[in-house]
């Protein structure tokens, strides 16, 4: 991975791309069923980021443009299980994923420490398995999914470092291969649509920083995965559903020059959790910040969220 950063004198622009390889061996046993998943998956991608930071009309304006790229291929095998080794194949296809999101965001500052904020995000991404294993038919498809999604919020500034939000925003995640599957139900699953209002605070005093928010999203077409009173789970779109819970970051900065002047120790706890079936998340970490380290906080929860969603993007095999 690599990541570069150019300064200007209205903003800074940001370049970077990543890849990774990950090879699966996984033998599975279980009354009346046995076989041994054997992937090998690549994926990568780039990203474009540009900031700026002008006047209009006498007026702070602060916008961004962005581009992100995500591809990857899974060589997904399976066999049967012989005693923990490869039989007899069973299965062989090439599962492959794009994704491109180009969005923009606006904050025009009506007051000094007030914003009112809009953005746009574009969303083209593809699906495709094309199968080598024919002697049980050709289980081939292609699938695109595309979608524009606005968002509109408000920023106030009401102390140095601190920031209070309101947003109101749309967003989409198409489905992953692991919930796409190869059957006519699993491969016509339509991309997962939400629309989420959130409420919020985010800031620093002193040594303490905090990212809190509470969020309400109504989801149509959720991905879920049912499980019926007999036979094997399946994935399905939920029609509409709501979501809502509270989100809850943290940062404390404990010790400093530990090893060297500007070195500190910090303390992350977080906490996501909600009603109506979300995953809940928790986290706490312990972790060294060095001199220089530095960064823009996740700006709200959505962000966040639809940020986790795009580092899974390449992981094609999982959600």
């Amino acid at each position: 991975a690599s990541k570069t950063t150019f300064l200007t004198d209205s903003g800074e622009a940001t370049v970077g791309f990543f890849a990774a390889s990950k090879t699966l061996f996984h033998p599975l046993s279980s009354p009346g069923f046995s076989t041994v998943v054997d992937n090998e998956e690549v994926n990568g991608g780039g990203f474009a980021r540009w900031t700026g930071d002008m006047q209009i009309a006498g007026h702070r304006n602060e916008m961004t443009l962005g581009l992100n790229y995500f591809t990857g291929i899974n060589h997904a095998k399976s066999f049967t299980n012989v005693g923990g080794a490869r039989g007899s194949l069973t299965a062989d296809a090439d599962q492959k994923s794009n994704t491109v999101e180009i969005y923009g965001e606006n904050a025009f500052y009506i007051l000094p420490d007030v914003a009112l904020i809009a953005g746009l995000q574009g969303t083209m991404a593809r699906r495709e398995l094309d199968d080598n294993f024919l002697s049980n038919g050709n289980q081939s498809f292609e699938r695109g999914y595309n979608s524009v999604n606005p968002k509109f919020g408000t920023r106030w500034d009401f102390a140095p470092h601190m920031q209070a939000f309101v947003n109101y925003s749309w967003s989409s995640e198409p489905p992953p291969f692991s919930e796409l599957g190869t059957t006519a139900t699993t491969t016509a699953l339509e991309q997962q649509e939400s629309r989420t209002l959130e409420l919020g605070s985010r800031g620093r005093h002193g040594d303490l920083a905090w990212d809190a928010a509470i969020y309400r999203a109504w989801l149509h077409n959720e991905l879920q995965t049912i499980q019926p009173a007999t036979g094997q789970a399946v994935q399905q779109n939920v029609d509409n559903t709501i979501h809502q819970g509270i989100e809850l970051g943290g940062d404390w900065v404990f010790a400093r020059n530990c090893r060297q002047a500007g070195d500190a120790r910090a303390a992350q706890p977080c906490h996501a959790g909600g009603a109506q079936g979300r995953r809940r998340r928790h986290r706490a970490a312990f972790r060294p910040r060095h001199a220089g380290e530095g960064g823009r906080r996740v700006h709200d929860a959505e962000e966040y969220r639809r940020q986790r969603r795009q580092a899974g993007e390449g992981h094609l095999a999982g959600g």
